[in-house]
Parts: C-alpha cells; sequence; structure tokens
C-alpha cells in the first residue's frame, strides 16, 4: 500500500520537517511519497498531481499558512478518489479537529512519528481504536506519551540531496521553559539530544551540501552549556572541513558569503547568554551562525501579561556584547497588538529596540493561536483578532484599528527600505527618531498612493527621495554600494572634470559607476557628514563591501 505525506509549504526555499520525521518511521510493508509544494502553485495543478500518486492513505501537514488550502485539496481528493484515507496533522489540525473532519477521515494528535505505524496498521485493518492521538467523528483517542530524545528518528539520515540551496530546518529540542502567553510551546517540558547526536546531524548536513541550516528549537540554548559546547564544536567542524586551504586559526573572521560552507540559525533566549556561551560566538567565523531574539516589548505591563519573565536589561546587554562582535547577524523581534501597549507605547519600544544595533529589526503582530494563552484570555483583554487565519490582531483597547493600518504601513516601510538603504534610514532616525520617521514616512507614501499600486524598487526609491530629499547623498550611496540604478531625482550627470579625473587615475571599466559628494558618505550616519572637502567614489558593481568598497579622491 501507499502512502502520501503532503506537504505545502509557504515558498519554495522552505522545506518540511515533521513529514520528513513521519516518513522515516513508516513501516517497510508501506510504500511512502513526500509530496513537497509550495502555496503559491495553481490549486488545480496540486490537486492533479496528488491524484496522480495513487495513494491509499493521504496525510496533510497543515499549519497558519496552508490550511484552507489543505482541506480544499482534501475534500476534491475524497471526491475524486473516495477509497483514499486521508488523515491531517499539525497546530490547525490538532486544535481545531472538528473542521478538519468535515472534509477528511481522521485528525492525528500528538508526534506523528510516535504513531504512524499504529495508523497505517489500523487504516490496513479498518480499525483505528487503538491508535494513540486519532481523532475521528465517532472518537478521539488520548495521546501517546512524549517520545523521548533517544527515540527521535534523524529526518536527513539518508541524505539531503536536493536541499543545498533550500532552508533546511532542524530541531535538536522540543518544548521551552517558557511560558509566553502568545506560544503554542508555552511550558512544554523540554527534552533534548545530547549535544554529541545533535552536533552529529547538524555537521553531516553541512558535509552533505546544506547552505542554510535552520534550527527550531524554540529557546536552542535552555541548558547553556550544551549550547556552548555545540556551537564550539560547529566552530570547530567549519574551520576543518571548510575554511580556507592552508587553515585558519579559531580567530579567523572569514566571510561565508565568499566561501563554501553552512551557515546555521539559532533562536534564543538573550539573557541565558553566559560567559562560556560568548566566548564560543566570539570564535565563530564572520557569518557561520546567525541569532534571532525575541524581544516582542520594552513595555514591563506587557511583557507581564504575556508572561515573559526575563529581564529586558539582561537581554540589550548580551546582546549589545554579540552584536559589537560584527561576526554574527542578530535579529531581534517585536510584537505588535499585545496587551498594555498603545501606539506611543510601541513607539517607545520600538526606538530602544533600534537602538541596540542589530543587523535586522522584524515587525510582527499578535496571532491568537488556536491552543494558546491568551486565545483563551482574549475576551478577558478585550482583545479582538480575525477568527481566519493566521488570527491576527484587529484591535485592542489600547490599539484601534486605524493604529494597527498604520503600523501594517510601517513594517511596508521597514521592508521596502531598512535593508537596501541602511545609511539613510540610520540619518533619518537620527534626525527623527526611529519610530517616528517611518511612521511619517508610511503616513506619506500612503497618502502619495504608493501603497495602492505595485511599485518597483525604483519607484519606492524615488517615493522616499521626494518625501525626504536631505537625505539624497546618502541614499545614492546605498543604492550604488548595493550595485542598483538611482531613481530620477537622485541620479545626475557627473561633470567633464570628475570623469576625466576618474579615468586618469582609476581607468574605470564597464559596469563602474562614480559620483561626487559634497561629504564622505562612508562616514558612519552617526557621525553624520564631514565638514569642508568633496568626495568622489568609483563603485564596482556586485563587488562593494564595506571595508573596500569603492576608490576616492578628493576632487581638486
Amino acid at each position: 500500500m501507499k502512502l502520501a505525506l503532503i506537504a505545502l509549504n509557504a515558498s519554495y526555499p522552505h522545506t518540511n520537517l515533521a513529514l520528513r520525521l513521519i516518513k522515516s518511521r513508516v513501516p517497510g510493508d508501506w510504500e511512502c511519497e513526500l509530496f513537497e509544494r509550495h502555496i503559491n502553485l495553481p490549486r488545480a495543478q496540486l490537486l492533479r498531481d496528488i491524484l496522480r500518486l495513487g495513494a491509499d492513505c493521504a496525510g496533510f501537514s497543515c499549519y497558519l499558512w496552508n490550511r484552507d488550502l489543505c482541506m480544499k485539496l482534501a475534500a476534491a481528493l475524497k471526491k475524486a478518489r473516495p477509497e483514499t484515507f486521508v488523515y491531517f496533522g499539525g497546530p490547525e489540525a490538532e486544535n481545531d479537529p472538528e473542521a478538519f473532519l468535515s472534509c477528511g477521515d481522521a485528525v492525528c494528535r500528538g508526534e506523528g512519528e510516535a504513531t504512524v505505524g499504529a495508523l497505517l496498521h489500523g487504516v490496513e485493518a479498518g480499525d483505528l481504536r487503538g491508535v494513540p492521538g486519532i481523532v475521528t467523528r465517532e472518537f478521539q483517542n488520548p495521546l501517546a506519551g512524549p517520545l523521548p530524545p533517544d527515540q527521535w528518528p534523524d529526518p536527513y539520515e539518508a541524505g539531503s540531496e536536493g536541499l543545498g540551496n533550500r532552508i533546511v530546518y532542524v530541531e535538536t529540542s522540543r518544548g521551552c521553559p517558557y511560558k509566553c502567553g502568545y506560544c503554542l510551546s508555552a511550558g512544554e517540558r523540554v527534552r533534548a539530544l545530547p549535544a554529541g547526536e545533535a552536533i552529529g546531524r547538524l555537521t553531516a548536513l553541512a558535509e552533505g551540501g546544506v547552505k542554510l541550516i535552520k534550527l527550531v528549537d524554540r529557546t536552542f540554548n535552555f541548558d547553556r552549556a550544551r549550547a556552548a559546547e555545540i556551537w564550539n564544536a560547529l566552530i570547530d567542524h567549519y574551520l576543518s572541513h571548510f575554511a580556507p586551504e592552508g587553515g585558519a586559526s579559531p580567530t579567523t573572521h572569514i566571510d561565508l558569503n565568499a566561501q563554501a560552507g553552512p551557515r546555521y540559525h539559532f533562536e534564543i533566549a538573550a539573557n541565558l547568554l553566559d560567559e562560556a556561551g560568548l566566548r564560543a560566538l566570539a570564535r565563530a567565523p564572520k557569518g557561520l551562525f546567525q541569532l534571532e531574539a525575541g524581544i516582542q516589548s520594552t513595555n514591563q505591563e506587557t511583557l507581564k501579561a504575556v508572561g515573559r519573565a526575563a529581564s529586558n536589561r539582561e537581554i540589550f546587554e548580551s546582546l549589545k556584547k554579540v552584536i559589537a562582535l560584527r561576526t554574527i547577524p542578530v535579529h531581534v523581534d517585536l510584537i505588535a497588538g499585545l496587551p498594555m501597549e498603545d501606539l506611543r507605547s510601541f513607539g517607545r519600544s520600538y526606538d530602544e529596540t533600534w537602538a541596540l544595533g542589530a543587523d535586522m529589526l522584524q515587525l510582527g503582530f499578535l496571532k491568537l493561536l488556536p491552543g494558546s494563552r491568551l486565545r483563551h484570555e482574549a475576551e478577558k483583554y478585550g482583545i479582538v483578532y480575525d477568527p481566519a487565519p493566521p488570527y491576527e490582531v484587529l484591535r485592542t483597547p489600547w490599539l484601534t484599528w486605524q493604529d494597527l493600518c498604520l503600523l501594517h504601513d510601517v513594517d511596508a516601510v521597514m521592508d521596502w527600505y531598512d535593508a537596501k538603504c541602511p545609511r539613510a534610514m540610520t540619518r533619518l532616525s537620527l534626525e527623527e527618531g526611529p519610530f517616528a520617521c517611518r511612521a511619517s514616512l508610511a503616513r506619506g507614501l500612503r497618502e502619495m498612493g504608493a501603497f495602492d499600486r505595485e511599485l518597483n524598487e525604483k519607484d519606492r526609491m524615488k517615493a522616499l527621495s521626494l518625501l525626504r530629499p536631505g537625505i539624497r547623498e546618502w541614499l545614492a550611496h546605498d543604492l550604488l554600494m548595493g550595485g542598483r540604478g538611482l531613481p530620477e531625482g537622485v541620479e545626475r550627470e557627473e561633470d567633464d572634470t570628475l570623469r576625466s579625473l576618474l579615468r586618469a587615475r582609476f581607468h574605470p571599466i564597464r559596469g563602474q559607476r562614480a559620483r561626487a559628494y559634497p561629504f564622505d558618505p562612508r562616514r558612519s550616519p552617526f557621525d553624520g557628514p564631514a565638514p569642508g572637502g568633496e568626495t568622489a567614489l568609483i563603485y564596482d558593481r556586485g563587488q562593494c563591501e564595506e571595508a573596500d568598497s569603492a576608490s576616492e579622491t578628493k576632487t581638486p
């Protein structure tokens, strides 16, 4: 008999970890095929491809981003092939089994790799009453106990062929010691692979050619000593397997953008970083690790309401030490729509978090996930949310729907500009305030209709230059550094004297660009323009780096 495990990811680069774990525990008398696609493909095409599998049993992995599509495909599959047994797993199905049973035969709750064997034998026998965690229209079986780490399968034991340029997800622990009210893992007892087993699985993926390995552990460094041991081992493995020929000392900072080798992404609790962990991170070659740390808010009342006990002072102090290394990209997160946080308070949270100097500040919006504490307490707090996935907050007693619409526009401003023109946005942040400038830009872009139509990147930059003409020189340097074209209003013809000087001194080649500035834009935006004297820069498209980004000369 044949089992089809169906994963509909958010986009092509993503992969599904859960179904790979389940596939590794499918009984040998069943043929198993992992059908992995993404939600941007036409539904009719997906349905035809699923039907062509000819599966006796089909399991759908259901999340926020694919819930509706999974249900529609499953319903159509049952109509076309009534003999196919269709079941659902994943957080959406577990927390709303009745809805899924309207278009399938069963919901599987709990850890799927622990029960898939019993499930398939039950399908063969036509009797599921002995299968732990199964919910049907007639009955609901109790969950199986938590699977011990020594029984967790390695989903990539057979290799990682074809995954080299995709995001490969790995878990080395399950559960979380914290009790954040918006999270489904809140307070779940932590279980973890021994450090040696975790190291072996991670380094095997690296040797298999995987470039981005993203750990889904909720709090990777819950055990500080274990985290430091794994970090040190991954650094040693990189230095022995991927460092440039001739070797590298442990303190050598290697830019992985130009090197073969993996990149590991960890979600951490920054307040748990101790001296051993910081020493390990300080050894890491540039770009080998990237860290994500949730801030969510700096409002103490808000943090208390959602159950975040960690001190922001400890979090900020630890993150500053990592950021100061300049070798580990650090992502920090804020959540809009939490209890007790109005627009003014959120602006303060934004400003204080921006001041950390992290490589990326991400803005999320509160989602009232089925099964989370805040979902149960929504009425208590007066939080109104969309009943359809992703269950996003619509208004609270502290934020009106107009406030939240503004914050979504702020999120668009960050997406359009923060990474592409960091110097220009830093100057604006210093002059107007980090949150205030983005909120002002959001209002200006809304008024000019920029959000009402599809704008290409050059038009977006033109809009920024129109709203803030005082940063055009910083903007020009940002765009030229990124190998991007300049929009109308920022582009200009250089005079003959400059072009002649550049030809004589630098012998420019095709693709190079040149520009004269009234100041040296390579200075830190925190320092501002230096008084007096023009600076001329020449840019090699696609080869600009901060350390040697452009040749320069002072104009006569």
